[in-house]
């Protein structure tokens, strides 16, 4: 599903008008950015919780030239899937 349908299910299950609901969904996408930046997690009851997640420096390798590489320390963002998310998807 991409940002669009999204906007249009929003759109088509609150009966908000299609700029309504693409403005709410922005706005929701925004929030939750802000809160991981500032907060380093973010929580949607009955979805899941966003969180910043710190990779350790590793060796990687170069696939060109079969050269070691030093891959340095990074911050990545991870999902943990909320219990009625995980109930959903298990049941089919």
């Amino acid at each position: 599903m991409t940002k669009k349908d999204m906007i249009h299910a929003i759109a088509d299950k609150t009966g908000l008008p299609l700029k309504e609901a693409e403005t709410a969904f922005t706005a929701m996408v925004d929030i939750i950015i802000a809160e991981i930046a500032a907060e380093k997690k973010a929580s949607v009851s009955g979805l899941g919780t966003f969180e910043v997640r710190s990779r350790s420096a590793r060796k990687g390798r170069n696939f060109r030239t079969g050269e070691s590489v030093k891959i340095p320390e990074s911050n990545a963002v991870g999902f943990r899937a909320g219990k009625n998310l995980k109930e959903v998807v298990n049941k089919g």
